[in-house]
């Protein structure tokens, strides 16, 4: 039998099976973590939180012998104005869950580890991630891991043909399986264009839900009034996969108003709604409410933040003393070796310039200088025309 856990009140927890009718605890016996554990466990691959009743019995019996709870009521409750806590096809909703899907403030990184897939997938992916998250100032950063690294990993990626993604830190709940679904979208009947945007919307819509985002379009201001029959033709899912993925939240930790532009929306496409919202295109990035969403979440620290420290001034030792007449010896040496060579360069350069000018001057005598024939000085003649 299928169930899923209500809170009544904030001090009161249901677990109701499908007709409605709840068994109730007080929240101050109910231990939430280990319940989680158990109901994680046991729906990993589901699409809801599946509870067979008799566990509900069993835990009543042995909180009311141990004197900590007691049963409170049994009703069937018809309103939808209460709000159910089930998991999607991307990971559970972060509205009921409150701070316990979202990651501790002692974590800076979040370590990604690749199960499979070609170069191409896995650089496509870390690309579109450090592009688009790793550049928001917040507080969590996305760690890729190399092959045949020891160092524990967070989050665990496996290409496939589907995307889904465990919501937040419930990834915990599943040391060394599978933690995100990736399509990368090869199917040659799209065109290229449209498998990039199909593909990289998938990325970011799954990262998103592993940094324990819900889906905007379940935002309580969303106007869409979804036709589900044709929904759930379109994505060949079942009744109850549709409404768990496409209902309302009436609770959640959002602190933004509702935005179509959100990565996190389902993309709308004519046909799919009763409403006159009938157009929402398909995201390819982060918009500015999903960003400020998350430095909201995840803040950088300003306070109680130890500075790094800067590194200790070198301070250089005077030199013993028979360093120093070395040193000292050594320059002196180098500078003479410069100097002589200077002067021997300049000698030269003086010695080529007195050959030139003997030269010129032998030249001069050689023109003009009177022609001496048998002892007789003959002057040439110089005649002007």
């Amino acid at each position: 039998m299928n169930g899923y856990i209500e809170w009544i009140d904030d001090d009161l927890l249901c677990f109701c099976d499908e007709d409605d009718i709840c068994y109730c605890f007080e929240s101050d016996s109910y231990d939430s973590e280990s319940s989680e554990s158990e109901s994680e466990s046991d729906s990993e691959n589901s699409d809801s939180y599946d509870f067979d009743m008799a566990e509900p019995r069993h835990l009543s019996q042995r909180h009311a012998s141990s004197g900590r709870s007691r049963l409170t009521s049994r009703s069937q409750h018809k309103s939808t104005s209460q709000t159910r806590q089930k998991s999607s096809s991307d990971g559970a909703k972060a509205g009921l869950a409150k701070n316990n899907i979202l990651w501790p403030s002692e974590r800076c990184n979040l370590r990604v580890r690749f199960l499979n897939g070609d170069k191409f997938d896995q650089e496509t992916v870390k690309k579109c991630v450090t592009d688009h998250y790793n550049s928001i100032p917040m507080r969590l950063r996305f760690k890729f891991l190399e092959p045949g690294d020891p160092e524990h990993s967070d989050i665990r990626i496996t290409f496939t043909d589907q995307s889904k993604c465990l919501i937040g830190r419930s990834a915990e709940n599943h040391r060394g399986e599978p933690t995100m679904w990736l399509n990368m979208h090869r199917d040659s009947s799209m065109g290229a264009e449209a498998r990039r945007a199909k593909r990289q919307y998938d990325i970011l819509h799954e990262f998103g839900h592993a940094l324990g985002m819900q889906h905007e379009h379940q935002h309580p201001e969303c106007k869409v009034n979804w036709n589900m029959q044709v929904i759930q033709a379109k994505y060949g899912w079942s009744a109850e996969k549709v409404h768990d993925n496409f209902d309302r939240l009436t609770q959640g930790v959002k602190p933004a108003a509702y935005d179509h532009e959100s990565i996190m929306h389902y993309p709308v496409e004519p046909g799919d709604t009763h409403s006159l919202v009938t157009y929402v295109p398909l995201a390819t990035k982060l918009s500015e409410g999903d960003k400020k969403f998350l430095m909201a979440i995840y803040p950088k620290p300003t306070k109680g933040v130890k500075l790094p420290q800067k590194p200790p001034k070198v301070v250089t030792k005077k030199p013993m003393h028979d360093d120093y007449m070395v040193q000292r010896l050594t320059a002196q040496l180098v500078m003479q070796y410069w100097i002589q060579n200077a002067i021997l360069e300049t000698i030269k350069s003086e010695e080529r310039r007195l050959r030139r000018a003997q030269k010129e001057l032998e030249m001069m005598q050689y023109v003009f200088a009177p022609f001496v024939v048998n002892q007789v000085v003959m002057v040439p003649c110089y005649y002007w025309y």
